[in-house]
């Protein structure tokens, strides 16, 4: 199993990052949800005709049978809905998309936004996409948690979608002739993706109503997690875009390059990043802070059930900042907040998005997986900050001419300037 701190309303391209599944369109997910969980469990006593232009319903209930409790009638309740989904139902059907839909019930039972099944082929497709490469089109996309509105996070330098012209802030509508309204990201995601070299239809609206459709290469796409520069002064600025498992080493190499060019400070960019994996902020957290607690989590009991420190083999002794807003999320807060702790970060920005709870990815033995919540995490000084956020040492918003611009240049930077300027004090 393995933890994440994805966050829901913004994930990458293939993972998902997260998401609670939405109705299917095979018939067999409507009964699931209908049933508000266990799949077609709560329709196993009666077997229902809907004929829409004559409503007739054919109630079979009186041939129900008798079931024990618990697990033992769970299990007889499924047999009775094979049973006569095998002898009655009308049409086709495919028996992986019924058991798929099952546990996908089970998942949005719970009534946690973040928990999720992935089918087998969905857990490879988001272990792809994790490690770095993957055929799709170059975008990073993010879910409004609200609306299921799906927008364009960030689009890829050198990406098929750059070069067809999608922008950052695009929301998507159709994909290859399907209105996605409503759909869970993960599910169109799978859309979009597919065999590299082909071609995916999508429609966007763009601004208020301009409604525009592209074709979009599918391709190897290589993520691009950090990326790096120095600026005047030898500050180094360091950007990093999510925590997937790609970012490990190129933090690293980031890192290695600044130095020998002679980084004397450091700006940490975690604007819009929606977090990602605990290992990979973990691994960043050691190379940068000194022997000690980095974060510690605890289960529902209260109970302690992990702490992770950092060895005194790597230590940054550099003035550093990091720059936040309303999109840090998660794993980005862990980064923030161990920072912040420790004394060795000036925060500035605004606010960040506030979620202090874990994820964990249980594989089920056939190549499929389940993510729950697992327990809350806490900083260095034992704060947590879920629904609450962190806030910066600095608040500075975002300058409203630059909302929603596609690029933003250093210098126009309002955030990235502040920054800038408190450690050109140090």
């Amino acid at each position: 199993m393995e933890n994440d701190f994805e966050n829901d309303n913004v994930t990458e391209e293939a993972q998902t990052q997260n998401p609670v599944p939405q109705n299917g369109k095979h018939p067999f997910a409507k009964g699931v949800f209908a049933g508000v969980v266990l799949s077609v469990a709560a329709a196993a006593v009666m077997i229902l005709v809907m004929v829409q232009t004559g409503r007739l319903t054919i109630d079979r209930g009186e041939e129900a049978q008798t079931v024990s409790s618990g697990e033992e009638q769970f299990l007889t309740k499924k047999k009775l809905v094979d049973s006569y989904i095998q002898n009655g139902f009308l049409f086709d059907y495919s028996q992986q998309d019924l058991e798929d839909m099952m546990f996908r019930g089970l998942a949005a039972g719970l009534e946690d936004p973040y928990a999720a099944y992935y089918s087998a082929e969905e857990y490879q497709s988001m272990q792809e996409t994790a490690k770095g490469v993957y055929y799709g089109i170059g975008v990073l996309a993010q879910q409004d948690r609200e609306t299921k509105e799906i927008s364009i996070g960030q689009v890829y330098e050198g990406g098929p979608a750059e070069e067809a012209g999608v922008l950052k802030g695009d929301v998507l509508l159709g994909v290859a002739g399907v209105d996605i309204t409503g759909m869970d990201l993960s599910d169109v995601v799978d859309k979009i993706k597919g065999e590299s070299g082909t071609t995916v239809h999508l429609k966007f609206r763009r601004g208020e109503d301009e409604i525009l459709e592209l074709d979009v290469e599918r391709r190897d796409v290589k993520t691009i997690d950090v990326k790096w520069e120095m600026l005047e002064d030898n500050i180094a600025y360091v950007q990093i875009l999510k925590f997937d498992s790609i970012a490990k080493t190129q933090f690293q190499e980031a890192l290695k390059e600044l130095q020998a060019q002679g980084a004397e400070k450091i700006v940490f960019d975690v604007r819009d990043n929606p977090g990602g994996g605990l290992d990979v902020v973990v691994d960043i957290l050691d190379r940068l802070l000194p022997e000690g607690l980095i974060t510690y989590m605890e289960n529902k009991q209260g109970q302690r059930i992990q702490e992770i420190k950092s060895d005194a083999e790597h230590f940054v002794d550099l003035p550093m900042a990091v720059l936040v807003n309303g999109s840090s999320a998660s794993a980005s807060e862990v980064f923030t907040g161990a920072l912040k702790d420790y004394g060795m970060a000036e925060v500035v920005g605004t606010k960040t998005y506030g979620k202090g709870i874990v994820q964990t990815i249980f594989p089920l033995g056939d190549g499929s997986a389940i993510k729950m919540t697992t327990s809350r995490y806490f900083t260095p000084n034992g704060v947590c900050i879920h629904g609450t956020g962190i806030e910066p040492d600095v608040t500075v918003e975002l300058d409203e001419s630059l909302q929603g611009k596609e690029k933003i240049s250093h210098e126009e930077d309002n955030q990235l300037q502040k920054a800038l300027e408190i450690l050109k004090e140090k």
